[in-house]
C-alpha cells in the first residue's frame, strides 16, 4: 500500500485500523504504508489500534508498519506522545521501536510494533503513472 495516496479521510483511515486490528486469530506482521498522505492524527489511530489489539489479546505478535514519507509534521513528538500513551494506558514502556529490523534483542523485549524510518517524513516527488485504460477488441 505504498504510494497509493492514501489520506487521512475517515473511511480510510478506519478501513486501515481494520487492517491492522486481527484477522481471526492472526495479526499481519508487515505494513508498508510509506509515501502516503496520512496526517499525525490518523497515524495516532492506526496505530493505537494495532497496539491496543496486541496488547488486549496478550500477543506477542510483532507488526513492521512503515509509516515513512508521508509529511507527517513533528514526527519526533509524535512518536514520543505515543509512547508516554502506551506507558500510561498500556502500563507498558517498550511497545514502540524507531529500529529498522524487528529483532528482539536486549531493548526490544516486548517490543510490538516498529516504526522504521518514522522520522524521516520528506514528502516523495516521485509521481506514479496513470493506470493506461485498456479498450474493448
Amino acid at each position: 500500500l505504498a504510494r497509493c495516496s492514501l489520506d487521512s479521510k475517515q473511511a480510510c483511515v478506519a478501513e486501515l485500523v481494520r487492517l491492522v486490528r486481527p484477522a481471526g486469530a492472526h495479526f499481519l506482521e508487515e505494513i508498508d504504508l510509506s509515501g502516503n498522505h496520512l496526517d499525525a492524527e490518523a497515524v495516532k489511530k492506526i496505530i493505537e489500534a494495532a497496539v491496543k489489539d496486541r496488547c488486549d489479546r496478550s500477543s506477542e505478535a510483532t507488526l513492521r508498519l512503515d509509516l515513512s514519507g508521508n509529511g507527517i509534521e513533528e514526527p519526533q513528538l509524535v512518536f514520543e506522545n505515543l509512547q508516554a500513551w502506551a506507558g500510561w494506558t498500556l502500563n507498558r514502556e517498550t511497545v514502540l521501536s524507531l529500529r529498522e529490523d524487528s529483532g528482539n534483542e536486549v531493548g526490544q523485549q516486548g517490543c510490538l510494533l516498529h516504526l522504521p524510518r518514522f522520522l524521516q517524513q520528506e514528502v516523495s516527488e516521485v509521481k506514479l503513472e496513470p493506470a493506461k485504460k485498456v479498450s474493448g477488441s
